[in-house]
């Protein structure tokens, strides 16, 4: 077991109504089925922007993007002792110009319609939710 943290970054987006962004864990992951924000690793040498932008080209397939301030922070330590340094920041992209990998995804309107993976959860705690779906 390591003390050193794996850093994550997430996205954080919003339409135009202030509705946040989520897909569905893709079928064979961990959590499979659930929803959660795209983000992902960052490689070892990345900047956390770079790394978030990245990750956004790979899963929104989303050439524009703009990483804006990191707006939380949290600590995840799972059950095998891997510890998860996660940076949410906020992402600005055009939303007509999505193409997620997801088949899944939509704006999150009422928390308890969605199943969200356990850190995503956490950290939407008490937050406004609207549900719209995309398949």
């Amino acid at each position: 077991m390591s003390d050193e943290a794996l850093a994550v970054v997430v996205a954080v987006i919003r339409n135009a109504e202030g509705l946040l962004y989520i897909q569905r864990r893709a079928p064979g992951s961990k959590y499979e089925g659930d929803w959660e924000f795209p983000g992902g690793k960052v490689e070892r040498g990345e900047a956390p922007d770079d790394a978030l932008r990245r990750e956004i080209i790979e899963e929104l397939r989303c050439g524009a993007v703009l990483v804006g301030d990191r707006v939380t922070t949290a600590r995840c330590e799972k059950r095998d002792g891997r510890v998860f340094a996660l940076s949410f920041y906020s992402v600005g992209v055009p939303i007509a110009a999505l193409r997620p990998v997801s088949a899944e995804w939509g704006f999150v309107t009422d928390e308890a319609a969605w199943t969200l993976c356990p850190i995503d959860a956490a950290i939407l705690n008490g937050a406004p939710f609207v549900r719209e779906t995309r398949s």
